[in-house]
């Protein structure tokens, strides 16, 4: 764990790519964070979300070692989740991380279902935070639009429509003055990479192999979760031998925000569990 101290580093793939790692420096496990397709958009390194990120993972560095890890930069033409999942197997053992509880959100989680499936004796446990198994007609609809969006350089609707899907319309009310800010967002550096990021996931489909996940599974997220509804969830958890599954009131696609102190507490207390052989599913 010497390499890193509570900074953002970079890590070169072997065809040079690179990779960054934000470490929030803790004690007791590691917890490898697998973030959602905002890591398109801003890496982990990027401003101001090294800050934002040291802020929002304060409470989990009281007991674990936190390490938030962006995919690949650039994304190549048709990488796949799978691809992405031997990327973050080869950052833990640059990191000389043995074992981890791997933590994923929403685009996050097929990376983290893969790494479960193909690398189990690195995962401690998997928690799927608002994400999925399979994309269903809906989501499948949505991401059409937002790559359409994307090829048109349309990108206020694109920041606009993924707020106005991730929250309940009460979250956004209460914060609707962000809207006007969000037309202020300029064209990302590399607009491939958000492009790439979301075709890779169009043909995503674990549910006749997420049963080989055999560790600890916690599956987490809204009732009101407009882009991984609650049947998918459901559906990703009953597919899992002995996944617990949590299903918060009132909240949508960004439940990790809306219901804050809920989420984290769960899943701290799931970590807890995990940690102290206590886990029941």
């Amino acid at each position: 764990m010497g390499l890193l101290k509570d900074r953002a580093i970079r890590i070169k793939t072997t065809d040079n790519a690179v990779i960054e790692c934000l470490h929030i420096e803790g004690k007791g496990t590691p917890i490898i964070l697998i973030p959602g397709s905002g890591d398109g958009i801003n890496t982990v390194g990027g401003f101001p979300n090294s800050y934002m990120l040291a802020r929002m993972y304060k409470k989990y560095s009281r007991t674990h070692d936190i390490f938030v890890i962006s995919r690949r930069e650039p994304i190549p033409e048709g990488f796949t989740p799978r691809d992405f999942a031997m990327d973050y197997v080869m950052v833990m053992d640059k990191l000389e991380i043995d074992k981890a509880h791997i933590e994923t959100n929403s685009a996050g989680g097929p990376i983290g279902q893969w790494i479960a499936i193909d690398f189990p004796d690195r995962v401690i446990s998997l928690v799927l935070g608002s994400t999925m198994v399979y994309i269903d007609n809906r989501l499948n609809e949505i991401l059409i639009q937002w790559l359409d969006w994307i090829e048109k350089d349309q990108w206020f609707k694109l920041y606009i429509d993924s707020v106005i899907k991730s929250y309940t319309p009460r979250y956004c009310r209460k914060y609707r003055w962000v809207f006007p800010i969000l037309r202020l967002l300029k064209k990302p550096k590399n607009p491939d990479r958000i492009k790439r990021l979301f075709k890779g996931l169009l043909e995503f489909n674990n549910m006749d192999l997420i049963n080989k996940i055999s560790c600890p599974a916690l599956v987490i997220g809204g009732d009101m979760d407009e882009i991984t509804n609650l049947g998918m969830q459901t559906d990703m958890a009953n597919a899992i031998s002995g996944a617990k599954q949590i299903v918060l009131q009132g909240v949508g696609h960004g439940a990790y925000q809306e219901a804050k102190k809920e989420y984290e507490s769960n899943i701290l207390s799931f970590y807890d569990d995990v940690n102290g052989g206590n886990y029941e599913d």
